[in-house]
């Protein structure tokens, strides 16, 4: 039995809620996939800055305005599409940690100093898969 694929995606998930109020929000799920891998990254999603969170609770239309831009949600999840689509020589370890790095070099890029509250480090978790020889391989972070 031969299964030939012939996807080809590159793109992010609608988020309903914060599209109601926003239609420019950060979109910080992504994902990849082509005939040899696939990939979907879910960025972490950060306090809203200069809002208490009781406040962030009650009114979502000002959380969303005060949401950090840009995104490190959003930028991180689409570094980890990127250097798959760009990278991926079959060996989803190398690729991941390739990915984690070119994270790093982000967050030092725009985090100078953390504090884990306003100026926190990007994040995203991220899956991926591939099939050689009818068995399937992934990983995940």
């Amino acid at each position: 039995m031969v299964i030939e694929m012939r996807i080809i995606y590159n793109n992010t998930f609608d988020n309903t809620l914060t599209e109601k109020y926003d239609k420019n929000f950060p979109r910080e799920d992504q994902y990849f996939a082509n005939k040899e891998v696939a990939v979907v990254a879910d960025g972490i999603t950060r306090d809203s800055i200069g809002i208490s969170f009781e406040e962030a609770s009650k009114n979502i239309s000002k959380k969303i305005k005060c949401y950090p831009k840009p995104s490190g949600a959003m930028l991180a999840a689409k570094e980890v599409t990127n250097t798959f689509q760009k990278n991926f020589k079959g060996n989803l370890k190398e690729i991941m940690i390739l990915a984690n790095e070119n994270i790093r070099k982000l967050n030092e890029k725009y985090i100078l100093k953390c504090d884990y509250l306003q100026n926190d480090y990007y994040g995203t978790v991220a899956s991926a898969s591939f099939i050689k020889d009818h068995i399937l391989y992934y990983s995940y972070i």
